[in-house]
C-alpha cells in the first residue's frame, strides 16, 4: 500500500552497516555524499534512472554516520505528502544527531573489542599452568592468575598489592630488579631471567624462567608490567635423573671386570 501522511518521517537508521554493504545507495547518492536534503524534481529524476527502490517520496534528508573518517551508515528521513517538510535546518539538526549517534556506536565497538580482548586473555591464563602476573611500576602485583596458589601458596586475592620481590628469593632479587627497571626504561623491550621464588606456605625454593614485558601509554611510559614464569621444577627432577642415569653407566664401566 501506498504510504500515508502518518508514515511521512519514516526513519532509516542504518547504523554499523558491514563494509561488504557499502554498495547501498539510499536515493542514488554515495555514502559520503549522503548529507542533502532532496526534493521532488531530484528523487524523481533518481527513480526514473532506476536509482529509487519502491516508493518515491517527495522530500528525503539525509546524513552519513563516520566514525574515525569511516562511514558506517546513515540516517534518514521522508515525507510522502509535504515536499517542504525539511529544510537546511532540520539537515543541520539531522548531522548533530548523527555525530552523537556515531560517537555512541564507536563507543560501543570498543566496549565489545575491550570485552572479547578481556575474554581471550582470561581465557589464556586461566588455561594455562604457567604463572602470570601484571605488576605497577612499583612492583605491586594487580593481577595473577590461579597458578600463585601452586607457587606462592597463596590465593590470588591475598598476593593483590603485594610486592613481588618480597616472594622472591633474596639471592635473586637483585637480578630481577634490574630486569625490572631495564622494562620500564626500555618500550617494547623482552627479557628474560631465572630465578627463585619462595612458596609461602611451604618455604619450599620454586625455580622459574621468567618472560617480562610492558605495556605503554602514548608517551612511550610503562603503566603495567606484566611477567609470564614456567615452573622449572619438572625440568630440573628430569635433569638430576638424567645425571644419575649418566652417572650409574658410567659407574657400571669403571666397574666391569678384565
Amino acid at each position: 500500500p501506498e504510504p500515508t501522511c502518518e508514515r511521512r518521517a519514516a526513519a532509516h537508521h542504518l547504523a554499523a552497516r558491514p563494509a561488504r554493504h557499502r554498495r547501498f545507495r539510499p536515493c542514488g547518492l554515495s555514502l559520503r555524499r549522503l548529507a542533502a536534503v532532496l526534493r521532488a524534481e531530484d528523487l524523481a529524476e533518481r527513480a526514473e534512472q532506476g536509482r529509487i527502490v519502491g516508493t518515491t517520496p517527495l522530500v528525503w534528508m539525509g546524513v552519513p554516520l563516520v566514525v574515525k573518517g569511516e562511514v558506517i551508515g546513515l540516517m534518514a528521513v521522508q515525507s510522502y505528502c509535504n515536499p517542504d517538510q525539511f529544510d537546511a535546518d532540520d539537515l543541520e539538526i539531522l548531522t548533530l544527531i548523527s555525530h552523537q549517534i556515531a560517537i555512541a556506536i564507536e563507543r560501543k565497538r570498543a566496549d565489545d573489542a575491550l570485552r572479547l580482548s578481556e575474554e581471550k586473555f582470561r581465557g589464556f591464563v586461566e588455561g594455562t599452568d604457567d604463572l602470570v602476573v601484571q605488576m605497577d611500576r612499583e612492583g605491586a602485583i594487580s593481577y595473577c592468575n590461579h597458578a600463585v596458589v601452586r607457587i606462592l601458596g597463596r590465593p590470588s586475592q591475598e598476593c593483590a598489592g603485594r610486592i613481588i620481590f618480597d616472594f622472591i628469593h633474596p639471592e635473586d632479587v637483585d637480578a630481577f630488579v634490574d630486569i625490572f627497571m631495564q622494562v620500564l626504561s626500555r618500550p617494547k623491550i623482552h627479557l628474560s631471567v631465572e630465578n627463585r621464588l619462595v612458596n609461602r606456605r611451604t618455604g619450599e625454593d620454586i625455580s622459574l624462567h621468567w618472560t617480562v614485558s610492558g605495556q605503554y601509554d602514548a608517551l612511550g611510559q610503562s603503566i603495567v608490567i606484566n611477567g609470564i614464569a614456567r615452573d622449572l621444577t619438572s625440568r630440573m627432577i628430569a635433569e638430576e635423573e638424567r645425571l644419575k642415569a649418566a652417572g650409574a653407566v658410567i659407574l657400571g664401566k669403571t666397574n666391569v671386570p678384565v
